[in-house]
């Protein structure tokens, strides 16, 4: 029904479409909240329009988008003042965002039923600080605004929405530097106390390194860079599993808090390339790794207690305490597989 809706006549046999796969649907679901017509596009054509669209503005088929500048689009325009008068967007999509003008899907719903309902297609203009609602519903938008030539297929596009940061290509380590790195690493980290081979930790590779660089905005050098690269998926036991986020958004999220709480409290100068280790109640645990002076050191962002403090111990040090105390409780032995989701 909906690719009859978008065809206008042209050969569908022709077109590439393809849709997202459940399992691929229940990650976006934790990303963005459910609406119906929303959820059945994508999994028709939501990975590759398949020539049916042509809107070069659509960000789900913007190929120098990716998932983490979609995140950075949806925050400009939730950091609006102007929205934050009149309690608007309670449940939005964002559709656009080109040179100050956003068009974004509003509706009222929730993630844990399949319940929307009173989506309108809505156009903010930044410039003069507009807002005009539609009578489109999502359908109406893709037919009105995303299909200029109705009568040839356009060049298809791949879908965005579970894109990882672009980032130029950095090859992966060689084995053997590889195997020095990770035994140096876990050495140093057990000290004698446990078998290093025994440990099954998961790091990430050079280019998932510098995909992460890129959508968080900091610098993996040193210890860091050796903890990503070693332990960075899955911890193996080595320390509690505190990292954990719901959701991609939920790290950005705990990221842009701790910000929020440092420049509230005396900690500007630690803001630049805030690599957030784990997050414990309101307490933000984190590297300030742009910080020549301190980014090794392990500072810690509190808002509870109104404060912005060095713990005075590197990443090192951190792992060698919490796993000694892990080791003495049986839990090393109890790890079972764990990612620590940054990326999809």
């Amino acid at each position: 029904s909906l690719l009859n809706k978008l065809a206008f006549g042209r050969d569908l046999s022709q077109s590439t479409h393809q849709g997202y796969s459940l399992d691929e649907l229940s990650l976006i679901k934790k990303e963005h909240y459910y609406y119906e017509p929303l959820f059945e596009f994508l999994s028709v054509m939501g990975k590759n329009h398949g020539g049916l669209l042509d809107n070069e503005h659509f960000l789900l088929f913007k190929p120098d988008c990716d998932f983490f500048k979609l995140k950075r689009y949806i925050y400009e325009l939730r950091d609006e003042e102007y929205f934050e008068s009149i309690n608007f967007l309670e449940a939005y999509f964002l559709l656009e965002a080109h040179q100050g003008v956003y068009y974004f899907l509003n509706y009222f719903g929730t993630r844990r039923t399949d319940l929307a309902f009173s989506a309108k297609v809505c156009i903010f203009d930044k410039h003069t600080k507009s807002l005009k609602e539609t009578d489109w519903g999502f359908e109406e938008y893709l037919i009105h605004r995303c299909i200029k030539n109705k009568n040839t297929l356009s060049t298809p596009q791949e879908g965005r929405l579970l894109a990882n940061p672009t980032a130029p290509y950095v090859p992966p380590l060689a084995d053997e530097a590889f195997l020095q790195i990770k035994t140096r690493f876990l050495t140093s980290v057990v000290q004698g106390s446990y078998p290093i081979e025994q440990l099954p930790v998961v790091g990430y590779t050079e280019h998932e390194i510098a995909m992460l660089e890129t959508a968080y905005d900091f610098e993996a050098r040193g210890e860091l860079r050796d903890y990503l690269r070693v332990m960075g998926r899955d911890q193996g036991g080595i320390c509690y599993d505190r990292e954990q986020s719901e959701s991609l958004s939920h790290h950005l999220k705990l990221i842009k808090w701790c910000k929020e709480i440092l420049s509230e409290y005396d900690g500007e100068h630690l803001m630049d390339g805030v690599f957030l280790l784990y997050v414990t109640d309101t307490d933000h645990y984190f590297l300030p790794t742009r910080n020549k002076e301190k980014a090794h050191i392990i500072h810690y962002a509190s808002e509870n207690n109104e404060l912005v403090k060095s713990e005075n111990e590197t990443l090192i040090q951190k792992l060698q305490r919490q796993f000694k105390i892990r080791l003495q409780s049986g839990l090393v032995q109890q790890h079972t597989a764990k990612t620590v989701r940054r990326l999809f």
